[in-house]
């Protein structure tokens, strides 16, 4: 069995081969032993080992910043930026990362800017992402056709989440939708006015 050597031992023997040049067949053996190490478990990392001198690092963050003000890099300590070539790869590559597919996928039912959103893809009015909003499909649902862009689901209750068809009511357009605030917002500034 081989003898483990101690702290000092490592040390001195490190002080001792310290500038020496080392081949490039030396240079690979130890290379392979790392990985060798690695896969065997007797190491974490299969670049564990290598020591870089002050002047290797130097090097390396003097590129890093080169490259980052020749804009090949994001930030200094990032990776390179990629092509569009190399985007569009990833992108096809990643489809299977979209709807239930996705990591954090919860059964197609959202919450986006207070609106309870549901994940159809196939419905010809929805989002980019594949959403569309619950009231609109349950409004659609009761009227039994398509609701045309124009047209505006309004929630009588002001609850944005209940989206039960007696709570749902349908405006031709936004104009008509903001004329109903404002008469709202009178409404209720009256209903103050005579409280006091």
């Amino acid at each position: 069995m081989p003898k483990t050597l101690s702290e000092e031992h490592k040390r001195k023997i490190g002080l001792a081969h310290k500038g020496k040049k080392v081949s490039k067949e030396t240079r690979a053996k130890l290379s392979e032993t790392r990985k060798k190490l690695f896969k065997e478990g007797k190491i974490k990392k299969s670049w564990l080992g290598k020591h870089l001198s002050e002047e290797s690092k130097k090097k390396m963050s003097e590129t890093r910043k080169r490259l980052y003000s020749e804009g090949k890099l994001i930030h200094p300590w990032l990776g390179r930026k990629h092509t569009q070539e190399t985007k569009d790869k990833i992108k096809a590559n990643h489809h299977y990362c979209k709807g239930k597919f996705a990591s954090q996928w919860k059964g197609g039912n959202t919450i986006i800017d207070g609106y309870q959103h549901i994940y159809k893809p196939e419905h010809p009015n929805a989002k980019k992402a594949g959403y569309i909003l619950n009231s609109r499909l349950e409004m659609e649902k009761k009227l039994g056709r398509l609701l045309t862009p124009e047209e505006i689901v309004h929630h009588i209750d002001g609850n944005k989440l209940n989206n039960k068809i007696d709570n749902l009511y349908l405006f031709n357009n936004q104009a008509e939708h903001a004329r109903h605030h404002g008469k709202m917002i009178v409404l209720v500034k009256e209903m103050v006015n005579n409280a006091n």
